[in-house]
């Protein structure tokens, strides 16, 4: 104790503390006293005073870490948040492009769109995840699951980034499910996902419509999403 002996057996300092007096109340002035006879809470360092002070510091650096985890947190959050709006911003303005056959100019909007999302975290599937969740916007079960003529010349176009209500009806997949089926694949540039055809081209899905196998086989691995 640095100052004075304590004996464990009767709870009792045998020799006097220095001062006179703690300042600490009536329990100040028994110099044999250990923590104002209150050993469970409180705690005496130096065998001069006991540590009222001690306790006070480390709730309040304690509360200050966990507001300043907090404020992190909210950053965070609003960072994420302005990433994955302005990345799903440039996928519109993409999707416009390709509609109006810009095809070069949809896929620098696609580039930078991407850019955010990872920026984000909205890219991010997660370290542990064994299925990657794959969604196609404004589609059912029976509609538009047969890749656009002029549009999608390099496949069906899926997404990773979830949909916002403005783009329901949606379905969603995951990418080893249409792995899976031996007659479609997967070709993925970071949140953007193209499905093509195995055995075929995406000319001839074009050309045979709902009614071919890859589209029926499709409709069968996706699950429809929002109102």
């Amino acid at each position: 104790m640095q100052s004075r002996y304590y004996d464990p057996v009767v709870n009792r300092f045998i020799n006097a503390d220095s001062y006179a007096s703690t300042g600490q109340g009536f329990l100040g002035y028994n110099m044999f006293a250990y923590c104002g006879n209150n050993p469970v809470t409180l705690l005496d360092d130096t065998g001069h005073l006991f540590d009222w002070i001690g306790d006070a510091w480390d709730w309040l650096k304690d509360t200050a870490s966990h507001i300043e985890e907090k404020i992190c947190d909210v950053a965070d959050e609003g960072w994420n948040c302005l990433c994955t709006v302005s990345g799903n911003c440039l996928y519109l303005v993409g999707d416009v492009a390709s509609l109006v056959g810009w095809s070069d100019f949809a896929s620098y909007e696609y580039w930078w769109a991407d850019f955010w999302l990872d920026m984000g975290g909205a890219n991010d599937t997660g370290e542990n995840s064994s299925q990657t969740i794959i969604y196609r916007y404004y589609s059912t079960k029976s509609s538009n699951l047969v890749p656009r003529t002029g549009i999608d010349y390099d496949g069906l176009s899926f997404s990773t980034v979830p949909p916002s209500k403005r783009q329901y009806p949606a379905v969603k997949t995951t990418i080893e499910a249409i792995n899976a089926t031996g007659v479609l694949t997967v070709v993925q540039n970071g949140s953007h996902v193209s499905v093509v055809p195995v055995n075929g081209t995406v000319s001839e899905w074009m050309n045979q419509g709902e009614s071919s196998d890859w589209t029926q086989i499709l409709s069968s691995i996706v699950i429809e999403i929002g109102d």
